[in-house]
């Protein structure tokens, strides 16, 4: 390890946070860099270079003096990497199971509302319908023919109000799925 590193560490263990300041300077673009061709976004490596910063002002006082301090820090910016990593991976399952949830439900809704509904998709809806459990029937039934709040509906089967959410999202998707096959089948077979 470099003298310097060295001598500016123990001035910050000691209370400098100045000669802390000399450590972020003499490292911030390496570190920056090294984070920048992980994430290819400048702005979100500029976020965890300073996360990763704060983690090594925090931990310092556990640094390994006869480690590479730049080696160091970059392990803790790889740390932030990779949680970014899941959070974005996350976020991007979050928004497909969305984008879908809609799609059910914009077909669903469209076959509920019309006056004049198409009778082809009142046919592969009640056939899509046919193919869930019967406590599946039973909970859209009190969803949607019954306009039950989740909570009323959670206390009455005595479960949890996200567990039936979770599954009537499930099921919505299902429906939907069932509904665009069942009509794509019929197509086919003009």
């Amino acid at each position: 390890m470099e003298p310097r590193d060295c001598d500016d560490i123990s001035q910050t263990l000691a209370g400098d946070r100045e000669a802390f300041g000399a450590l972020v300077t003499r490292y911030h673009g390496q570190i920056f860099s090294y984070v920048v061709a992980r994430t290819g976004d400048s702005s979100i490596a500029e976020d965890i270079v300073q996360k990763s910063f704060v983690d090594t002002y925090n931990r310092l006082s556990s640094f390994d003096i006869e480690q590479s301090f730049q080696a160091w820090v970059q392990g803790i910016a790889f740390n932030h990497c990779r949680n970014h990593w899941r959070q974005s991976r996350r976020e991007a399952q979050l928004k497909c199971r969305l984008l879908e949830l809609r799609r059910s439900e914009q077909q669903l809704g469209m076959i509920e509302s019309s006056s004049s509904a198409d009778p082809k998709q009142l046919g592969a809806l009640r056939e899509c319908l046919g193919t869930l459990s019967e406590y599946e029937q039973n909970l859209v039934s009190m969803r949607f023919s019954q306009n039950l709040s989740l909570k009323s509906i959670a206390l009455q089967l005595g479960r949890n109000s996200e567990a039936l959410r979770q599954l009537l999202f499930r099921m919505r998707v299902r429906l939907g799925i069932c509904i665009r096959k069942r009509l794509a089948l019929q197509r086919t077979h003009q």
